[in-house]
């Protein structure tokens, strides 16, 4: 259901690739997110699909803010 309804990132709208064509560009390859962070939600509300390229940006700056907080 997700795959039908998700054909473009929901994030910045780049037409994804459910099947990479060889030598397409990795950035359009289709992958997983969930939108509220915790993976026991998984209803189709909660699932989108969003492109290589958006998911490695949320990536590094989850793992910038939790680096960058001040220990106590």
């Amino acid at each position: 259901e997700v795959r039908a309804r998700d054909k473009k990132c929901v994030y910045c709208g780049i037409e994804m690739f459910q099947k990479m064509p060889r030598g397409s560009p990795r950035k359009a390859a289709a992958t997983w997110e969930h939108i509220i962070n915790d993976a026991r939600i998984i209803t189709r509300e909660n699932i989108a699909l969003c492109c290589s390229l958006v998911t490695q940006a949320r990536v590094k700056r989850l793992l910038l803010i939790g680096f960058s907080r001040p220990t106590a």
